[in-house]
């Protein structure tokens, strides 16, 4: 039976110390980041902590949560990723990327609403 944390979300087992369970080694990053959801309606600032390949850990603002799925910009690349959380520490997050996509040629309605507010975000500073 798998266990559980606190916010229902499956915790893997313990590995031997120090061994990475991740597809793709992280960097350490401090990059500015926006979290949107309900289909660019809301939208919130956050902080990339680390990056890889294969996903991330994101320092989320004060009194806040995100669905278990969600748009996330990287503001200094204009990269967009979608994005599926798989554990959660308040104010951490860490997500994997189900989808990455640059936001220079956006192609779907999708990617050209995240462009603007991309955009909008780096204009404003």
């Amino acid at each position: 039976m798998d266990d559980l944390d606190r916010f229902g979300l499956i915790v893997p087992p313990a590995g031997p110390a120090g061994r990475e369970r991740r597809g793709a080694p992280r960097q350490r990053t401090l990059l500015g980041g926006k979290i949107v959801h309900s289909n660019g309606l809301l939208s919130m600032n956050c902080v990339l902590r680390n990056l890889s390949e294969t996903g991330a850990r994101i320092s989320l603002p004060p009194n806040t949560a995100t669905p278990d799925t969600f748009d996330l910009i990287d503001l200094k690349h204009g990269e967009a990723f979608a994005c599926r959380v798989v554990w959660h520490e308040y104010p951490m997050i860490g997500v994997v990327f189900e989808a990455r996509d640059s936001l220079e040629t956006p192609e779907t309605v999708r990617l050209k609403s995240l462009k603007r507010l991309w955009l909008d975000a780096i204009t404003r500073g």
